[in-house]
């Protein structure tokens, strides 16, 4: 398959008989799930990296930060990469710093665990943000910055725009920080 330009900027592509792949956008929507017994929000926020940067203040200030490599380039594994007790103000900045890649490449998908008030947040490759816990204050959050609720639907056919010039900076993001690797054998 031939790559999505550079300019693309979505994770997540759908197809236009006239235009070809065009890039999928969200449009601030939420919806509350239960699966096997555990409630949960799916969110699709249209400004995923800000929204998961806002929704972080729900869950304290230490954090377990998961990067979890799942349409891993040549020479790379399926993998999970870890970083323990890490501060509000570390996450951020790592989301920021690399915020660029995280959110216009869905080779991946980002777990965040909170160590000191339960919860995780869940940014998937389809730039849908999953919240576990604390699910009033979230709801209160989405609702104060206008979500409407309504469950998004991943149009067929879809295109997950996994671009191999964005490689290095995954090595970037790889090397910038003491992770610890863990293989994988079904990172789905």
């Amino acid at each position: 398959m031939t790559p999505l330009p550079r300019e693309f900027g979505a994770k997540l592509g759908a197809w236009d008989p006239v235009n070809g792949w065009s890039p999928i956008h969200w449009s601030d929507t939420y919806a509350a799930e239960s699966i096997s017994g555990v409630s949960r929000l799916l969110v699709a926020p249209r400004q995923p990296l800000s929204f998961v940067v806002d929704a972080l203040a729900l869950y304290g200030n230490s954090f377990k930060l998961v990067y979890l490599l799942v349409t891993p380039p040549d020479g790379y594994e399926f993998a999970r990469y870890e970083l323990d007790a890490l501060s509000l103000e570390e996450v951020s900045s790592v989301l920021q710093e690399f915020g660029g890649f995280l959110g216009g490449d869905a080779r991946h998908h980002i777990w965040i665990h909170a160590l000191d008030g339960g919860g995780t947040l869940i940014w998937d490759e389809h730039d849908w943000v999953y919240l576990y816990g604390h699910l009033a204050s979230a709801t209160d959050l989405l609702q104060s910055k206008g979500f409407q609720e309504g469950k998004p639907e991943i149009p067929f056919p879809h295109l997950h725009n996994e671009d191999p010039d964005q490689t290095s900076e995954m090595e970037r993001l790889l090397k910038a920080l003491p992770w610890v690797k863990t293989p994988v054998s079904n990172p789905q």
